[in-house]
């Protein structure tokens, strides 16, 4: 990269972070001489309210210029320079009552059944751990009639994984 502002950070094949209150951003190199650039912050006002289930969406390269504004003259340039912004929501879904139909035969699992905030990259470990789960509860039943009891079981190991995913008072995960 010619900009002399930038150069030295692409000189070397090296993982760079900025950190901030509320923020971070963070920029590695990729196959093919590419970069990847990873930036946080908290949600705006205006993207609160119809848009809050959306995970992922447009946006533009001012708006993170925007986000940024006050940071280091390096990260101002790196985005001055992005051609390609996309936002990555952080979301929670409300925890379901059940994740078990009432005669058992129609289980939920992985995120389907407790979805957790997606920077704990845990979306596929959880489903295998709750495959395993489901086969040692099913194991147990003595009948389908007792399906619903065994799977009842389960809830406990779904919720001591899921809960300290969730925001604690204050807005922070464990």
């Amino acid at each position: 990269m010619s900009d002399p502002i930038t150069a030295p950070i692409f000189k070397e094949i090296a993982t760079n972070v900025w950190a901030g209150y509320n923020r971070h951003v963070i920029i590695y190199p990729c196959a093919g001489g590419m970069y990847t650039l990873g930036a946080t912050h908290p949600a705006n006002h205006y993207e609160i309210g119809d848009q809050a289930m959306e995970w992922s969406r447009a946006a533009t390269v001012s708006q993170a210029e925007e986000e940024y504004q006050e940071w280091n003259p390096i990260v101002k340039r790196i985005l001055h320079h992005t051609k390609e912004v996309g936002k990555w929501r952080l979301a929670e879904v409300p925890r379901l009552p059940r994740w078990a139909s009432k005669s058992g035969r129609v289980v939920l699992m992985g995120d389907n059944a407790h979805a957790m905030l997606q920077f704990l990259a845990q979306g596929a470990a959880m489903a295998t751990e709750d495959a395993g789960s489901l086969s040692v509860a099913v194991s147990r039943a003595k009948s389908a009639e007792d399906l619903p009891r065994v799977l009842r079981l389960m809830r406990g190991r779904e919720n001591g994984a899921v809960k300290p995913s969730r925001p604690k008072p204050g807005g922070t995960a464990t």
